[in-house]
C-alpha cells in the first residue's frame, strides 16, 4: 500500500488495486480496517516509523561525531534517510500541495516534530554564528529540499547514469549543502 500511495496518490489509489497488488484476497483491506481512510493512517505510521529509524540509525561516520556538528549530523542523516525511504518525500510532495485531512494528520502526527528539529539546529548554528544570513524558513527549504533528489532518483539516473543515492554522492552533497549554509567550517 505504501507504494502505491507514494507513487500514485491517495485518490488514485483504489483498495482493490492496493490487494491486487499484494496478491491478498479481495476485501481483505476493509477486514482489517474501517475504510481506506484508515488503511492509510496504518501505511503512513509504518512509513514515517521506517524514517524515523533512519534518522536516528547512527552511520560509521557520525561515531565520534560531538554535539558541535549538529548541523553536519542532521544534513548527513536526513539525506541518507530520504535515500533509503524516498517514499515519505514522494507523500509529502503530493500531500502537501493541498489543505486537507491527510495534510493535517501528517502534520501533526509527524512533520511537526521534524520542523522542530530543523528549528533547534538552526538556532544553535545561528547562536554559534555559522549560519550565512540565512532565515529559518531559507534554511528549512534547502534541507528539505534535498527531499526530491531522491524521489526523482529514477529520473536523474535515467538523465545522467549516475545513482544519486550512492553514499559517494550522498556523502558529497552533505558537505556541500552544509557549507552552503555555514560561513565557516568547524
Amino acid at each position: 500500500g505504501i507504494t502505491l500511495f507514494a507513487r500514485d496518490g491517495y485518490m488514485s489509489t483504489a483498495t482493490r488495486e492496493i490487494e491486487k497488488n499484494a496478491g491478498a484476497k479481495r476485501s481483505l483491506i476493509s477486514y482489517h480496517f474501517k475504510n481506506k481512510e484508515e488503511f492509510w493512517k496504518s501505511c503512513m505510521r509504518a512509513l514515517f516509523s521506517r524514517f524515523k529509524r533512519e534518522m536516528q540509525e547512527k552511520s560509521k561516520q557520525e561515531h565520534g561525531m560531538e554535539r558541535k556538528n549538529r548541523l553536519n549530523l542532521l544534513v548527513s542523516k536526513f539525506l541518507r534517510a530520504n535515500a533509503r525511504v524516498p517514499e515519505v518525500g514522494q507523500v509529502l510532495a503530493d500531500e502537501f500541495r493541498r489543505e486537507g485531512w491527510r495534510q493535517r494528520w501528517l502534520l501533526e502526527n509527524y512533520y511537526r516534530e521534524f520542523f522542530w528539529i530543523i528549528s533547534q539546529v538552526y538556532l544553535q548554528e545561528q547562536r554559534r554564528t555559522h549560519i550565512s544570513g540565512l532565515s529559518l524558513t531559507q534554511f528549512y527549504y534547502l534541507i528539505v529540499g534535498t527531499m526530491s533528489i531522491h524521489s526523482q532518483a529514477i529520473t536523474h539516473e535515467i538523465l545522467t547514469g549516475e545513482d544519486p543515492n550512492q553514499s559517494t554522492h550522498l556523502l558529497e552533497l552533505s558537505s556541500v549543502l552544509t557549507n552552503m549554509l555555514k560561513t565557516s567550517i568547524d
